[in-house]
């Protein structure tokens, strides 16, 4: 009978541990965790939402363009802990659309494959998924965003991310 009273406190006491420390991890506002927080404020743009949102002016959207069109890259790298933040969002967006949602994405499976520079506080840049082939023929797709042209050889686009 004792026995059977310590092998009760024993399992109490191991689930009171296990909830003590479910919370201590949780933002005391909403119970989400920290980095479940930081991926809910955060949004990608195409370039005609942040041009229509006021987050890049015409003059960035000509700077993005010739470096795009002409296969240049910004001068600088981007920022290891913005480009880990894209990663893990991307992933995170990925497990929670419905057409996505059976694949097991992590923030490794993506890589920025093109940094535009950074307009403000706007982060613009191209993301690839590496687990996923991009196709062998040039598409030849241009989108034309406040008058200035972007040529596009494949599926991936210039994304934008407000810092």
């Amino acid at each position: 009978m004792v026995m059977k009273f310590k092998r009760l406190f024993l399992i109490l006491g191991v689930i009171l541990l296990s909830l003590i420390g479910a919370v201590g991890c949780s933002n005391a506002q909403d119970g989400n965790t920290t980095k479940d927080t930081i991926i809910k404020q955060k949004f990608f743009y195409t370039l005609q939402e942040a041009y229509t949102n006021s987050l890049l002016n015409i003059e960035d959207l000509e700077k993005i363009a010739s470096y795009h069109n002409n296969g240049q890259q910004a001068k600088g790298e981007i920022n290891n802990d913005i480009a880990d933040e894209i990663k893990l969002t991307t992933a995170h967006n990925m497990q929670n659309d419905e057409a996505h949602s059976d694949l097991n994405i992590a923030a490794e499976d993506f890589a920025i494959t093109r940094y535009y520079g950074t307009y403000g506080n706007c982060v613009v840049f191209m993301i690839k998924n590496l687990c996923f082939e991009s196709p062998a023929e040039d598409l030849g797709i241009i989108d034309v965003i406040a008058g200035v042209d972007f040529y596009y050889s494949a599926t991936d686009r210039i994304m934008v991310w407000e810092i």
